[in-house]
């Protein structure tokens, strides 16, 4: 197939656009308010996580075992209300933690949002 000049401009001209197109794409993800490695540090606090909420767990576990076990009542109660204190404040701060990840993420595309919630943090 004999190409002419005309033929060679067209298909100069599809890579250049390629070209632009993957450029503006490449732009774009770029200039994303919450790019890649801000969503994998995201990921990475949740995980951070994850094991504060298993101590929670093994603390109830434990003082519902040791309810099971007919442990005297005085020292249970008084081990309850300690171990109730610690939860309230691992939880409080677990959902302050994971409530400003969620709002990271659920805004990672508005500078906007974004920028006021690093403001306030």
């Amino acid at each position: 197939m004999k190409r002419t000049y005309y033929s060679l401009c067209l298909q100069v001209g599809d890579r250049e656009h390629e070209a632009i197109t993957q450029k503006n794409m490449i732009t774009r993800y770029q200039n994303m308010a919450l790019s890649t490695r801000n969503i994998k540090q995201q990921g990475n606090q949740i995980d951070e996580l994850l094991p504060r909420i298993e101590i929670i767990k093994q603390l109830i576990n434990a003082l519902l075992l040791a309810d099971n076990a007919g442990a005297d009542s005085t020292i249970l109660h008084h081990q309850t209300k300690q171990a109730f204190s610690v939860i309230f404040e691992m939880t409080e701060q677990l959902y302050q933690d994971l409530d400003l990840i969620a709002c990271k993420l659920i805004n990672c595309d508005d500078d906007k949002e974004l920028e006021a919630i690093r403001q306030h943090e």
